[in-house]
């Protein structure tokens, strides 16, 4: 069996990971994690949050806001 981790950091802080049955999934959670930090960290500058998930992680890359990594992990099922 293989799942879909969403592995994110906002800079300063720990780790988090969400488990996703399908890449789909996985980079809409990861979408709308990027999409909650961007609402926060740009609410009242004018600047608006990017509609793909490529520009949101360059976004919060350059702006040092987080970090974000999706891969695909076997999970042995015992």
């Amino acid at each position: 069996m293989k799942l879909w981790v969403v592995q994110y950091r906002e800079f300063g802080e720990e780790d988090q990971i969400y488990l996703c049955s399908t890449e789909e999934y996985a980079r809409q959670r990861a979408y709308n994690v990027l999409w909650h930090i961007l609402e926060w960290r740009l609410q009242g500058t004018g600047i608006d949050i990017p509609s793909t998930l490529e520009d949101a992680e360059q976004l919060c890359i350059d702006e040092e806001y987080a970090y974000i990594n999706i891969y695909e992990q076997g999970v042995d099922n015992g």
